[in-house]
Order: C-alpha cells, then sequence, then structure tokens
C-alpha cells in the first residue's frame, strides 16, 4: 500500500469532506451514503455513492459554485479526474475520483 503524503492528503479529505456536505445538503430521498478508497493500477480510486434521486450531472461538472469549483481545482492539482454517474430518471448517484499515486507524494496543498 502506498502512503500519502500528509498535504495531499488533506486536499483528498477536503474533497470527499466537500462531496459528502454537497450529498447531505442537496440530496433528495436518499438513505445511504458511501465511501470506498482504493489503490489500483497505481492510482487512488475515490468512490462516492449515494441512493437518492438522480440529477442532471453534466450541469454539476459546470457549476460554478464555490464548493464544485474547490473539489474541481484540488483534483486538478492533483492530476486527477472525476466523473460524476447520474440522471435524473435514475436512482443513486456515484462520485468516481481517479488521482496518479506519484502525485500524493510531492504536491502542495491547494487550500
Amino acid at each position: 500500500k502506498t502512503k500519502i503524503d500528509k498535504v495531499p492528503a488533506l486536499d483528498i479529505f477536503k474533497i470527499v469532506q466537500e462531496l459528502t456536505s454537497n450529498i447531505l445538503k442537496h440530496g433528495k430521498d436518499f438513505e445511504e451514503v458511501s465511501l470506498i478508497l482504493r489503490e489500483e493500477t497505481n492510482s487512488l480510486i475515490i468512490t462516492l455513492e449515494d441512493d437518492g434521486i438522480g440529477f442532471d450531472s453534466a450541469q454539476l461538472l459546470i457549476s460554478d459554485s464555490i464548493g464544485w469549483t474547490s473539489i474541481r481545482t484540488k483534483i486538478e492539482i492533483l492530476s486527477g479526474k472525476i466523473s460524476v454517474d447520474s440522471s435524473p430518471l435514475q436512482k443513486g448517484n456515484t462520485y468516481t475520483i481517479i488521482i496518479p499515486l506519484q502525485n500524493l507524494k510531492k504536491l502542495k496543498s491547494a487550500s
């Protein structure tokens, strides 16, 4: 298992915290939220899922809200990518973040 430096670990914590806060604030009719962190093929994969009502994820990814701007900035600094799987016609929402492990050892905080 890869040891993550303190500064990028804090950025990852803040990303997960903000995503979780968004689910609690804006999620509809959810009962469960799950968080999975795993190391796979030189990447850290973070998956956050809820079982609530879906939404238009395309609008979310272009949002200029402070929370989403912060999430995207932190992910970009870590050279990561985020995808959101959701639509108004489905139940459940999945947020997947992929960050190269090599970038978790040498960067300064985005905070």
